[in-house]
């Protein structure tokens, strides 16, 4: 299934989705076509972060937590309340990590470095326009 869309930032869709009063579209399932600059969108494909539950902690470079859980979302992220628990599967901890980050590495839970994240947002932001 191909649609034709307009490519906007992860910034833009999420101005566009807090208009419908915070019900935002689940974009777990779409992803950037590789064949071309033509605006089509393949259904069917995961996103960097597909249902991923994320919390950030500490000082993330260049942006601050409610705009990489936005940015995260955009990628597929649930939505979370920015607490670590057993169903959180990323923290991504930026500098001075504290307690979240502590939890997230007593249970077991994947973390990464707010660096990479930013890389990973970068990345995503080039292959949409």
């Amino acid at each position: 299934l191909k649609l034709n869309i307009r490519i906007m930032t992860p910034q833009e869709f999420m101005e566009i989705a807090e208009a419908f009063e915070g019900e935002k579209p689940n974009l777990s399932q779409v992803t950037i076509n590789d064949e071309g600059d033509n605006g089509q969108v393949d259904a069917g494909k995961e996103l960097p972060f597909s249902d991923m539950a994320i919390v950030f902690t500490g000082s993330l470079p260049g942006m601050s937590r409610s705009e990489a859980q936005h940015q995260a979302e955009a990628m597929g992220a649930k939505s979370t309340k920015g607490l670590v628990t057993r169903k959180t599967e990323l923290v991504v901890a930026g500098d001075k990590g504290g307690s979240k980050l502590q939890k997230a590495l007593d249970l077991n839970i994947t973390v990464m470095e707010g660096d990479e994240f930013v890389q990973i947002v970068k990345a995503f932001q080039e292959e949409c326009q």
